[in-house]
């Protein structure tokens, strides 16, 4: 059977530059299923990028380095990094990707612990990248924070991986679902985690860190943002609300780690003059 033509679908946000202040935007998304012998131009970007590879296998050189990607991996390039992407193989290379801008993007993707290296992240999260797909396209301030808030979920799930076979990464993974599942309660904390999963705290925080790159709290406040950030311009609830439902103790602390890790006060965010 010859391999099939080449897809290219590119969604763009119609505006080069994010008309509205977020500390990491979305500048584009796609889906790319490359012939066998294509190859893109060598380029450095001003963004940061994630591709996550969904059959096939393709190549990255960036900085000099020749990488490949496989089905479920995920490969990170970040502002300034100089690459090329090619697929050398005999089959066609499917993945979906997506760029990321503003002032913070590059830290944040840092902050995740996803490194300039593929990893395995398991299957594609492919409803997110088609919503987002849509979020771009549309300029709206409600719009484009919702575009964050998605590529804000798939970087979440590119972070979590798939599951291991070695008991350290059951280990982690049954400590990020747990953390899925009890991120409301404002007392979860390490202590609390370790003593469920019958491990030592100092084990779990260490083995956690190696394996997503930072600490059990530091995690547990990220997804807190993230979920919060969405309830801000999906629902009615109120600043001090959305604080209670992610977990927060009191809403001075919320507003205060919210404005550290997305730049802006919550009211800010949310658009609205008055809680």
């Amino acid at each position: 059977m010859c391999p099939m033509k080449s897809i290219f679908i590119i969604k763009y946000r119609p505006s080069p530059n994010p008309t509205v202040e977020l500390p990491m935007g979305v500048r584009s998304a796609g889906y790319y299923v490359a012939h066998s012998g294509w190859r893109d131009r060598v380029k450095t970007a001003n963004f940061a990028e994630l591709y996550w590879c969904i059959g096939g296998k393709g190549s990255f050189t960036v900085d000099g380095t020749e990488v490949k990607l496989s089905a479920g991996e995920v490969m990170i390039l970040m502002p300034g990094d100089l690459h090329k992407i090619w697929n050398p193989g005999p089959e066609n290379w499917e993945y979906r990707w997506m760029t990321m801008d503003g002032p913070l993007a590059g830290e944040i993707v840092s902050k995740f612990g996803l490194k300039k290296k593929p990893f395995m992240a398991g299957e594609c999260p492919v409803a997110l990248f088609k919503r987002l797909e849509f979020e771009v396209l549309d300029i709206s301030a409600t719009s484009q924070r919702r575009a964050s808030s998605t590529a804000f979920s798939i970087l979440s799930l590119a972070v979590g991986g798939a599951p291991g076979e070695k008991g350290t990464d059951k280990l982690v993974r049954s400590c990020l679902q747990l953390i899925d599942d009890k991120f409301s309660e404002p007392l979860l904390g390490v202590e609390g985690l370790a003593k469920t999963l019958k491990t030592h705290r100092s084990r779990l925080s260490r083995l956690f860190k190696e394996k997503i790159g930072v600490s059990p709290s530091e995690y547990i406040n990220s997804l807190r943002i993230h979920i919060a950030s969405t309830l801000l311009v999906t629902t009615d609830f109120s600043v001090s609300e959305i604080s209670d439902r992610v977990g927060f103790a009191n809403s001075n602390y919320f507003s205060k780690a919210f404005r550290k890790t997305m730049g802006c006060t919550p009211r800010s965010y949310k658009g609205s003059p008055a809680d």
